[in-house]
């Protein structure tokens, strides 16, 4: 199998690791470069696309020429069923129609991380399989070192104060950012780790929060998500996170809020808030398990028993089909 990422930062990299390690002993090649795509796009291995969401359906279509079939995998699918302006709706007809088609000839085989959610039935016409989040359950298949940042001094720095991890990679309302500028700027009982922008900081008060405003590795953020004690996901749109999912693999509190997907996610260290001011009345119990049900949101044997069976093939039941024509 080839496996086709990005080159850009993200989950790409962690995605393609663990699939290469679910699929072993076979052969799997992770390929970047565009000249290496395009040697490979139409060999008879298969070929598992990971930048659905944003610029692989090229590469797809162009796949389709020979008749072969691809797997993609989608983290970002629900954006197909967004309606809200004219040209977008008509851009996203389009799409969830070729997704359509080319599952109904055999030509694409969908993956998507939106299980147990609202979109999975809307969904469902133009998805093969839907998995949990892959972030929920990587952390055994991947050779990942936690390294302190630069920018971490000794924990003595929070005095004794719970510590909240923010990775802001952007500024957007889905993450209620006014509401958490203002209880960063009134609580004393939290020492906060801000990683990446800050523009939503109050910059008057500095004296219970740090901020590293750059990239940061996997080695890097996977030590400060061991560092910390509470990492926030108080998102209010209705879809996984990976920063939750790595939160239940590791064993830290979660701050969700309350009526929101994540909410609903079964984990005993979930802190569900209305609003994040109720954080400073809650009590963080070091002795409390992490997930009532450990193997509910593990689905690498599920992703790998359809990969498996799904490979067995050189081109589509539609190019057959043509042959015995």
């Amino acid at each position: 199998m080839y496996i086709y990422t990005p080159l850009k930062k993200g989950h790409y990299n962690d995605y393609a690791a663990f699939i290469a390690k679910l699929l072993f002993p076979r052969k799997v090649e992770i390929i970047k470069e565009k000249k290496s795509k395009l040697r490979h796009i139409f060999s008879r291995r298969p070929v598992l696309f990971l930048d659905i969401d944003d610029k692989d359906i090229f590469w797809i279509l162009l796949r389709i020429l020979s008749f072969r079939k691809s797997f993609a995998l989608s983290v970002s699918l629900e954006r197909v069923l967004d309606k809200s302006k004219p040209l977008r709706a008509i851009k996203n007809n389009v799409l969830y129609t070729i997704y359509l088609i080319l599952k109904r000839l055999g030509l694409l085989r969908l993956i998507s991380i939106l299980k147990d959610t609202d979109f999975e039935n809307k969904l469902n016409n133009i998805v093969s399989i839907f998995i949990h989040d892959i972030q929920f359950y990587d952390l055994d298949h991947l050779n990942i070192c936690a390294v302190p940042p630069v920018e971490i001094s000794q924990r003595q720095e929070a005095d004794g104060r719970k510590v909240v991890l923010i990775v802001n990679n952007t500024s957007s309302d889905k993450k209620n950012l006014n509401s958490l500028s203002e209880f960063i700027g009134q609580t004393k009982k939290y020492f906060f780790i801000v990683v990446g922008k800050r523009d939503f900081l109050d910059g008057e008060r500095a004296d219970n929060y740090i901020t590293i405003e750059r990239y940061v590795t996997n080695e890097e953020l996977l030590y400060l998500m061991k560092y910390v004690d509470i990492i926030y996901c108080y998102y209010n749109n209705n879809k996984p996170s990976g920063f939750m999912g790595r939160a239940l693999q590791l064993n830290k509190y979660v701050i969700v809020e309350d009526g929101s997907h994540l909410s609903r996610v079964k984990y005993d260290k979930v802190i569900r808030l209305k609003s994040l001011s109720e954080l400073e009345n809650y009590t963080i119990d070091n002795s409390t398990s992490g997930l009532a049900d450990s193997d509910y949101y593990n689905d690498a044997e599920n992703l790998k028993n359809f990969l498996n069976k799904n490979t067995e093939f050189g081109i589509s039941e539609t190019r057959k089909h043509l042959f015995k024509q």
